[in-house]
């Protein structure tokens, strides 16, 4: 029984009419490798070339979770919001600054507030080391702001398919990165190396931004880009509209469902364990390396999708199979390049500190292979965002973190279970396993009613 009703050629065609995807693939992927190589940079610059601890590095990754629920909320709706830019329309260069404007008043708020507290949100998730090193949380939370607005600019470079545009951006952040690492994050510079490493990465996310802007500027046009005359500082006039508002909305709910139950279940649990360092180090190598390629897809796919002027229900099933397809082989791919020699290339990001690799090693071979199901969950999501259906990833955020975690909360509380490494690498697992099974649910629901909407046009 075919449920969607697509003839078995039409599959056959889908690398063959989706060329323009690879081409995409390949811009985005020299995209995603660069900051990789940043990250590997950076670690051995903390770990050979400072007195400093990688668990100090990794108190403010747990802390940076909390600003990803404003990132995430600016972010995720803008693939949808900016949809198709067209490069001499003056309304889509107005609709470009107001979210510039707006996501700065919102970040500098926010850093304010958090540069107050920061030392007590450090304590939180189980830190004293981190509370001693303030003024490296201090600098990072500034840098912030830049890198949230640079964040802006590579959606509209990605929107507008001006691929060299980001390969130009990530090859500046690398080399400047990497000048300022090995110039300021030394005990030459300053007594407190930390300064160095956050003055570092706030002097690279500025000049990152007004790179950003330069390319921009030379896209649109000088004298067009600047030219403020044509644009209303008046909010009531700005074009944010209610459907804008209600996605940002479903995405500010979404990133702080995930990120609350990680950070309290996870970092803090990991923290108490006392191994955040052992975990950190698993998780450079998960995120930054082995997801590498499927998260490159996972920006292919918002893209697409947003970009498609009609997207009917045969257009929808082919890019979500073609999508689950593509992203399966590149985990794949990436397990097959990185499991084999995990522990060799750990050992060269930790300076050879064979306790931490056996530990992190520990907590990788539990945890990976459950990231198959987040690989396929992840398209699933990608999808939704793409057509701005923010409120069914906010759904599917709440019952996957309340079906995972509430039971080991209550199991905790009445002494049946402790938090040990094994525990919590599990249950994370297990969490990416249900957000598998419910997104499979839901967009096989959706692709359900999207059909029904077309049957019924069509006999109208």
């Amino acid at each position: 029984m075919n449920l969607f009703n697509i003839k078995k050629e039409e599959f056959s065609s889908l690398f063959k009419e989706q060329k323009s995807h690879w081409n995409l693939f390949i811009w985005i992927f020299l995209y995603s490798l660069i900051p990789a190589c940043w990250i590997l940079v950076r670690a051995i610059v903390i770990t050979r070339y400072m007195s400093a601890s990688v668990e100090t590095y990794a108190q403010w990754d747990y802390l940076n979770i909390m600003l990803e629920v404003i990132q995430e909320t600016i972010v995720l709706p803008l693939f949808w919001w900016f949809g198709s830019i067209k490069i001499g329309k003056k309304e889509d260069l107005n609709k470009i600054r107001e979210v510039y404007i707006f996501t700065f008043i919102i970040y500098f708020i926010l850093i304010c507030v958090l540069n107050i507290f920061v030392g007590d949100l450090v304590k939180v998730i189980g830190s004293q080391q981190g509370y001693e090193q303030r003024v490296f949380f201090s600098l990072q939370l500034w840098s912030k702001i830049p890198s949230i607005l640079t964040g802006i600019s590579t959606v509209i470079l990605l929107n507008l398919k001006n691929y060299k545009g980001f390969l130009a951006l990530l090859i500046v952040k690398l080399l400047i990165s990497i000048i300022f690492d090995f110039t300021l994050a030394n005990n030459n510079v300053f007594d407190n190396a930390y300064i160095g490493l956050g003055l570092s990465t706030l002097l690279t996310e500025i000049c990152l931004f007004v790179t950003s802007i330069i390319m921009l500027a030379y896209i649109f046009g000088f004298k067009n880009f600047f030219n403020l005359k044509t644009f209303s500082f008046n909010i009531k006039k700005w074009n944010f509209n209610k459907v804008f508002f209600s996605n940002v909305l479903a995405s500010f709910l979404f990133s702080t469902i995930n990120n609350t139950f990680y950070l309290f279940m996870m970092a803090k649990n990991m923290n108490i364990a006392k191994e955040s360092d052992a975990y950190w180090l698993s998780n450079t190598v998960i995120w930054s390396w082995i997801l590498m390629i499927p998260n490159v897809i996972f920006s292919i796919n918002k893209s697409i999708v947003s970009t498609q002027n009609q997207l009917n229900f045969k257009k929808r099933v082919m890019l979500i199979f073609e999508f689950q397809l593509i992203s399966l082989l590149s985990i794949l791919l990436s397990f097959a390049i990185f499991i084999p020699v995990y522990k060799q290339f750990t050992m060269f990001l930790s300076d050879n500190n064979v306790d931490l690799v056996n530990r992190s090693w520990t907590i990788f071979s539990k945890l990976i292979w459950f990231f198959i199901f987040y690989v396929s969950a992840s398209t699933f999501s990608a999808h939704f965002n793409g057509e701005g259906k923010n409120w069914l990833i906010t759904a599917q955020a709440l019952i996957c973190n309340i079906l995972t975690f509430v039971p080991f909360i209550i199991i905790n509380s009445i002494g049946a279970l402790q938090y040990t490494v094994d525990v919590l690498a599990l249950m994370f697992g297990f969490s990416l396993m249900v957000s598998w099974i419910i997104g499979i649910i839901f967009i096989v629901g959706f692709l359900y009613i999207e059909n029904l909407k077309e049957k019924k046009k069509i006999t109208i």
